[in-house]
């Protein structure tokens, strides 16, 4: 096999450095040099391939680890991101509640004024103020303070709970 290796050296050193310098190349010193030359060059690129095998061994290894933890955190993100539409749907659903009894109420208000509207234009109540000053001074003052009563429970009961309570329309019907 060496043998074989040496030749092929000696015709590429022949064709390339000339037949005097490839002569003198190929003596036994000459080989004995090329031959451990050779052992050397073989001996390196096999310890770079070891080396470079075995880095990338280690890289990928280190890749794994890595999916791993991203796996994990990408799961946790998922699960996350999951509790939080549900949170936001639940809100969503209870502001829509709430909406939907704040309309109700102020359609109710809104009623409730248009009789009040048709009341006034029903009866002068200029005329009657001035015919018995005490009888209207005392329901509009006893109406008043009802009605600030019932928007500072309202406005305090919808701070503490984010919603208004349903004993705040104490309006008296006529």
């Amino acid at each position: 096999m060496w043998g074989s290796i040496i030749g092929f050296i000696g015709k590429k050193a022949v064709e390339l450095l000339g037949p005097k310098l490839a002569a003198a190349l190929v003596s036994s010193k000459a080989k004995m040099v090329l031959i451990i030359i050779t052992v050397i060059s073989v001996a390196g690129a096999a310890g770079g391939f070891w080396w470079h095998y075995t880095s990338l061994k280690k890289n990928y290894e280190e890749c794994l680890k890595e999916k791993g933890q991203y796996e994990v955190a990408l799961k946790t993100t998922k699960e996350s991101f999951k509790a939080y539409r549900t949170s936001v749907t639940a809100q969503l659903e209870q502001m829509k509640q709430q909406m939907n009894l704040l309309r109700q109420k102020y359609q109710e208000s809104e009623e409730r004024a248009n009789e009040l509207g048709k009341l006034l234009a029903k009866h002068d109540f200029a005329y009657l103020a001035y015919r018995k000053p005490g009888l209207i001074e005392r329901r509009v003052n006893d109406a008043t303070a009802r009605m600030f009563s019932d928007l500072e429970k309202a406005s305090r009961d919808f701070a503490r709970r984010g919603k208004p309570s349903e004993s705040s329309s104490n309006v008296p019907s006529p």
